[in-house]
């Protein structure tokens, strides 16, 4: 399985990397949205996994560009954003102001 991670965090970011490689995945990394889009695009993976607020294009934005290229592939949102409207917001299909 091939993920994609955009996370502005490269502590994190590798963390992610090192325990998935751990469990047999193939992690690629990306740092901020411009690179995790243009990366998404140019290369076949399995999941993207985004941190929600990125340098550049922001994780929701990411979103949203993916889906309108035609990408279904699954999404997982990472946030530290911790009320139900902005954790919900990258849920809706258009969007709305947080």
């Amino acid at each position: 399985m091939r993920i994609l991670i955009v996370e502005d965090d490269p502590k994190l970011a590798r963390q992610l990397q090192r325990g998935l490689a751990e469990q047999g995945y193939t992690a690629r990394l990306a740092f901020e949205g411009h690179e995790g889009l243009r990366t998404a695009r140019s290369e076949p993976f399995d999941v993207f996994v985004l941190d929600v607020m990125l340098p550049g294009v922001d994780g929701f934005s990411l979103v949203r560009r993916l889906r309108a290229s035609g990408s279904v592939t699954p999404i997982l949102l990472l946030t530290a954003r911790d009320t139900p409207k902005t954790s919900s917001w990258g849920l809706r299909p258009e969007p709305t102001t947080i």
